[in-house]
Formats: structure tokens, C-alpha cells, sequence
């Protein structure tokens, strides 16, 4: 490839301290069917041996590109990602991870017609390995029918296994927002379907999301962090809902199934009032939880969404939900 020319995709691989896993990375980059590519590398100010690596890998391949910023996190190493690249397509890679040879042959064939390709991606354990593939055969979709399918999953709540088109990345100003550290994945993609792109989805498994070694950032996440993304999280879909975007089913079975989760966990914080108030406020427009026609059990939303949704948003509710709390985990300890 002429590097005068644009590519037709950039390939964005943001890196700290990622030595270990970063050659596989590259090497399963490198051997792509398709070709016309590069590879946009920003190293997000590693201590370890991650820029000899890649300055190496850049020396035999003119497809490398190498840039080094401070160490200021994954959304600024994205974001600079994003300027930097010149193709038509722009995608996500983590160093930590690896695309299988198709990836981009598999989703380009569809470039003419759709503004966001996605393919299917697997879970890579050390004692097994999970495919999730959404369709049996590529289809186009719907911002709707595509946020039915896929809001629950990493279709949704990861920026990899998708090319995006890079002009409409470019007129995004928002793109991944730094003062996020939770969650800023999830919000990207949802801003992006907010401009209701046609989406192409493949079954093609095409990206490989290693998880035998990482540490979840979500058991390490304060409550300040889950209770900003929450906000914004709300906020978004209440944008999506407001304009028709995705339907009240998919936000109640969605939205509901997550709170179970941050309530639960933010209450042996416990969650501050004025925290509990926001992600309140954010979420009002939801009033009581309705989704295809019935009201969700207590099962599916959790003891303190059942609470919050029938008893208001006040402090009563609030020291009613850390009450219950409180008597669950003594009732435990009492069990054991």
C-alpha cells in the first residue's frame, strides 16, 4: 500500500503496559485478508517494554503508526486515535485482545451500504471459549432492531468488533468522554446509534476478547464512578426513547436489570442521598416500570428497584432501601 494514500480502515490500539499481550495483538492485525490498513498505536505512557515492541513493529511495517501521549487514560488514547486516522473506517482494538483473520474482509464487503459493520466476538477463557454471534446470516438492521438485539451485550457496551465510519466519528465532538471511567464504552456507541446509522450485523465471528487475565474494572469501580455513568446512561436513553430510537420494553428490561445490580452493590457503600437523588432524577422520565404490557416481577428488578418504584424517590425510600439492606446482610451472617 501506498502510505501517501489514505487506507480504507484505521485500526485504533490504544496501550499501557501492555508488553505481554501486545504481539499477539499486532501479529493478528498484521495478517488481515484485507490489507489496505494501518495501524494507529497510541501509547498511553507505558513503563514497560510496549514502545520497544511496537517501534520494532513499525520499522518492518510501514502500516504501523507509532504515537506516544502522557498517561492520561483509554478515552484520550481513543480520542487521539481518532484524529490521527486517516481511513475511511475507523475500529477498536485492545492490545490485550486479537481479530481473527476475516474480520475486516467479512464486513467491508457491506461498506457501500451501511455506516456501522459489526461482527460477532468471542470470549476467550482459559478452560473454555464463548462465541456470540447475534444472526445466523448478515443482515441489515434498524437502530431499534439492532438496540433490541444487542443492549444487554458488548454489541452495545464495547467500542471493538465494529468499524465506524470515521467522518461521522470525526463530527462527533463528544467522542469518549475522559471524565468517565466506567462505562465510557456504552455511552460512546449509544451517542453514535443517537444519529441512527445503518447498521450491518454479521455472524462472522470476528473479534476475540480475552478474559483470562484481566481484572474487572467494574469490582474495582467507586461509587462515584458507577453513579456518573448511570446518570449519563439514563440520560442517553432517555434521548433514544424521546425520539423514537429504541422503545420502552427494551429501556425497562435493560435499564431495570442493570439498577438491580448498582443498587445492590452501591448500597454496601452505602450510596450518599445526594448520589441516590441523581441516578433518580436521571431515571424519572421511566416512571413506573411497564415492558410488553405487564409489570416486571420483583425478581427481575430486585427488592430496592421494587421499592423505589412504588414508594417514590425521597428519603423515606432511600433509608427504606438501606434499611432492607442492612437486614439482608445481618440475616445472612445469622445463616451462616
Amino acid at each position: 500500500m501506498n502510505m501517501k494514500d489514505s487506507p480504507v480502515v484505521s485500526i485504533v490500539v490504544p496501550v499501557y503496559n501492555g508488553a505481554k499481550y501486545l504481539c499477539r495483538c499486532l501479529d493478528s492485525i498484521i495478517h488481515q485478508e484485507f490489507e489496505d490498513f494501518e495501524i494507529v498505536v497510541i501509547d498511553d505512557g507505558s513503563t514497560d517494554e510496549s514502545e520497544r515492541l511496537i517501534l520494532d513493529y513499525a520499522l518492518k511495517d510501514s502500516r504501523v503508526c507509532y504515537y506516544k501521549q502522557e498517561n492520561s487514560g483509554v478515552s484520550v488514547a481513543r480520542n487521539n486515535g481518532i484524529i490521527k486516522a486517516r481511513g475511511v473506517w475507523v475500529t477498536f482494538v485492545d492490545c490485550d485482545d486479537e481479530i481473527l483473520p476475516g474480520f475486516l474482509s467479512e464486513l467491508l464487503v457491506h461498506e457501500k451500504r451501511y455506516d456501522l459493520l459489526v461482527s460477532g466476538y468471542q470470549e476467550s477463557y482459559v478452560e473454555c471459549k464463548i462465541d456470540y454471534s447475534i444472526t445466523e446470516q448478515g443482515v441489515g438492521l434498524s437502530v431499534q432492531e439492532y438496540l433490541s438485539l444487542n443492549i444487554s451485550s458488548c454489541q452495545v457496551r464495547a467500542p471493538w468488533c465494529k468499524l465506524f465510519r470515521r467522518a461521522w466519528l470525526e463530527s462527533n465532538t463528544d467522542k469518549f468522554d475522559p471524565d468517565l471511567t466506567l462505562g465510557e464504552d456504552t455511552i460512546f456507541n449509544l451517542e453514535y446509534l443517537f444519529r441512527t446509522p445503518r447498521i450491518f450485523q454479521s455472524p462472522y465471528i470476528g473479534y476475540v476478547w480475552f478474559r483470562d487475565h484481566e481484572t474487572s474494572l467494574t469490582s474495582r469501580a467507586t461509587p462515584e464512578q458507577w453513579v456518573k455513568f448511570i446518570e449519563r446512561y439514563l440520560k442517553i436513553l432517555e434521548q433514544l426513547l424521546f425520539y423514537g430510537i429504541v422503545s420502552s420494553a427494551v429501556i425497562c428490561g435493560d435499564v431495570f436489570k442493570k439498577l438491580r445490580y448498582v443498587f445492590f452493590g452501591l448500597l454496601t457503600g452505602p450510596l450518599k442521598y445526594k448520589d441516590f437523588q441523581r441516578i433518580m432524577e436521571a431515571g424519572s422520565y421511566l416512571g413506573l416500570p411497564r415492558g410488553n404490557g405487564r409489570r416486571p416481577k420483583i425478581t427481575e428488578m430486585g427488592l430496592p428497584l421494587f421499592v423505589i418504584s412504588f414508594l417514590g424517590r425521597g428519603k423515606i425510600c432511600y433509608f427504606g432501601v438501606i434499611t432492607l439492606w442492612t437486614m439482608k446482610m445481618m440475616f445472612k451472617k445469622l445463616l451462616k
